[in-house]
């Protein structure tokens, strides 16, 4: 699932981080005036708080929105009521059966939702994880405002894809999960529809494709990082930068490293990691494949 995120960045940066091509043209979503509540950047961000989306209504350019996170369908009546839990995620096995998701869809409200990462907890340890994009020298926009030997210093931003409603004045959304890739199922069993490149963006984004379709294109992301961070993260009311700041050393996995990180852990094939073992880095990883002759890659 995806209950937690990071976003200490003011608006303005979201529009910079999600500059699109129209006609040729370098655009950035400009932010719009009816948006529900108030956008607080905080490195601890929890549902029924405010985050804000890329949404593209009525065929018309790219807009910046502030949406509440927990989706308020729009039959719900008006007044958001706090004490009432509304869906934070929405699993894409069933995001085109149920009409609280359906239906939205089908009238094409799909959101981009722009974060620095989310956390997640491993269940057997509770030890909290910050959740990242790769480091990318080619991203326009960078989270260089961390302090520079910050894991996610050189990230891009992060974009999910998100279902919003509006339920009179106020507009709601929620994330669409599915199963975690492999390598990230130590962790925890789901993720969220990440959009890695422009292309998945302004696919998921596109009115004209077909719920279905679009719906049938999110895939796994299998090129994000991790590290350990305190956990003060727990803490709802806490919001300063301790939240995100790394435990350790970063881990980094993708699609191939997962066997190298089995090999040097001297798992059998298709093994898995005991739920309470500690995950070394990568670069430890990486450093006992060096000095040990009798791995065989």
């Amino acid at each position: 699932m995806c209950g937690r995120t990071a976003a200490a960045m003011k608006v303005g940066v979201v529009g910079q981080a999600m500059a699109y091509q129209h006609k040729g043209v370098r655009q950035e979503p400009a932010l719009q005036p009816q948006s529900t509540g108030s956008f607080y950047p905080s490195h601890n961000i929890c549902p029924q708080q405010s985050l804000p989306v890329v949404v593209c209504e009525d065929g018309a350019e790219r807009s910046l929105a502030v949406m509440r996170w927990g989706l308020k369908p729009s039959w719900a009546g008006s007044g958001f009521d706090a004490p009432k839990v509304y869906p934070i995620n929405a699993r894409i096995e069933s995001v085109l059966e149920k009409p609280s998701f359906y239906k939205p869809l089908c009238r094409g409200q799909r959101c981009v939702v722009v974060v620095q990462g989310f956390y997640e907890w491993q269940a057997a340890s509770k030890q909290p994880h910050f959740i990242h994009a790769a480091p990318d020298p080619q991203a326009e926009v960078k989270q260089d405002w961390l302090p520079g030997d910050h894991p996610a210093h050189n990230s891009p931003l992060l974009a999910m894809a998100g279902i919003y409603d509006i339920c009179g004045d106020e507009r709601t959304f929620t994330i669409i999960t599915m199963p975690a890739a492999p390598y990230l199922e130590w962790l925890h069993e789901r993720m969220p529809a990440v959009l890695s490149t422009p292309e998945e963006v302004s696919r998921w984004l596109d009115t004209s494709v077909p719920a279905e379709e679009a719906v049938k294109g999110l895939k796994q992301c299998l090129t994000l990082r991790w590290f350990a961070v305190d956990k003060l993260v727990g803490n709802v009311k806490k919001k300063e930068y301790a939240c995100m700041a790394p435990l350790g050393s970063t881990n980094v996995a993708t699609a191939e490293t997962k066997s190298m990180l089995l090999k040097a852990l001297a798992f059998p094939p298709g093994a898995q990691p005991k739920a309470t073992a500690s995950r070394p880095s990568s670069l430890q990883v990486g450093k006992s494949l060096k000095t040990s002759k009798s791995t065989k890659l």
